[in-house]
């Protein structure tokens, strides 16, 4: 299934990419109607009901002593569990090999925690500068050794199947953030800022290894595709660039401190994505788009903003009178909201990801790719 479905979108992301599409890129998944229960018999009292976040419990469980065989389990209860996927428009079975965001910080702090659909990587207490600036990316390192082993698990168990994605390894501050903790590292910044700088340095040397670790594992049983928690297709390997952590600091401490490593990130790849979440980092939007070969944005509004807002909608105005694209995940299922928003914007501006109730409402949005509105 994987391997036609890839034929039929493979060139719609090919020119969202390149720039010469002409639609939207909407990718949707949607429930076939198969009986959902039939990954509980694979789930383990020690599983979260999501399946999205076994395999995270699973290393934690690992890195604490466990067996291999529970990193095995979790990838039978998630594979399981879609069991009942569709795909309309331009969705495609897509696998996000998620540990947490900013789970680079581990590979120096050897710390992370599950808790509560989520993974934890700050300590009780700042981690002070020796570590974090005398780290060694090429040391040997547990952590690290475990996410290698667990990707080519991955990776055998679902070639053919899905496209995995690489790591949410984070941004180089976000991961700093989790190592000071963000209350010190707001006080660094000001305090410290030569530590500050040769700290991202050695993050920006570690997070490069680790991703092209991870790429070198995933890429050749994605047959050279790649993805990444956003579900969106490339021919080449890429990555969301992001800075929580810039929604408290100002456009010139951004400058200083974030900029420089997010145009380097971004020039690994051929295109450069970036995550804008929440209105804190609007402040940040003109430099962003000073990034050479920054492509496109995605917008997370924010519980106190929608997708179709005034304030939305003036921020896909900026981004798209700067020669920028629009990402934006989990968009409303409802066709109305395709209609507010295509009545307004160009099509062939967005890539919009969504779920669909079932495969009627999956066609009715699958025909706002070019259709009429």
């Amino acid at each position: 299934m994987l391997q036609q479905i890839l034929s039929t979108v493979k060139d719609s992301y090919q020119a969202w990419w390149d720039g010469t599409n002409t639609d939207a890129v909407i990718w949707c998944r949607y429930n076939t109607g198969a009986d959902r229960k039939r990954a509980n018999p694979f789930r383990r009292d020690w599983m979260t009901d999501s399946p999205g976040w076994a395999l995270a419990q699973a290393v934690e469980r690992v890195f604490q002593g466990g067996n291999d065989a529970d990193i095995d389990a979790a990838l039978d209860y998630i594979e399981a569990s879609h069991a009942d996927a569709g795909y309309a428009g331009d969705g495609f079975p897509s696998f996000f090999f998620n540990l947490g965001a900013g789970c680079a910080a581990t590979a120096i702090s050897q710390f992370f925690q599950y808790y509560n659909n989520t993974v934890w990587f700050e300590l009780d207490q700042p981690l002070d500068w020796d570590p974090i600036l005398s780290f060694d990316p090429a040391a040997p390192n547990p952590y690290w050794e475990l996410l290698e082993r667990t990707a080519r698990r991955v990776a055998e168990r679902f070639e053919g199947k899905f496209i995995v994605s690489n790591l949410d390894l984070g941004g180089n501050l976000d991961i700093l953030a989790s190592l000071r903790r963000s209350g010190q590292l707001l006080f660094d910044v000001m305090d410290e800022p030569d530590k500050v700088k040769l700290a991202c340095e050695r993050i920006w040397q570690t997070w490069k290894a680790m991703h092209a670790a991870i790429d070198r594992i995933v890429l050749p049983a994605n047959g050279g595709f790649s993805t990444s928690w956003m579900s969106i297709l490339s021919p080449d390997s890429y990555y969301p660039s992001q800075c929580d952590f810039s929604a408290m600091i100002s456009p010139g401490m951004f400058e200083a401190f974030v900029l420089p490593y997010l145009a380097r990130e971004m020039a690994l790849f051929r295109k450069g994505l970036y995550h804008l979440d929440g209105p804190g980092e609007l402040a940040h939007l003109d430099l962003l788009c000073t990034i050479p070969n920054l492509h496109a944005i995605q917008w997370v509004p924010g519980p106190a903003i929608g997708f179709l807002d005034d304030v939305s909608f003036a921020l896909y105005r900026r981004i798209i009178e700067k020669g920028k694209k629009v990402v934006l995940s989990g968009f409303a299922k409802e066709p109305d909201a395709f209609r507010k928003l295509f009545r307004v914007f160009p099509r062939e501006a967005f890539l919009l990801t969504t779920a669909a109730d079932d495969y009627e409402q999956a066609m009715r949005i699958a025909a706002f790719k070019a259709g009429p509105i």
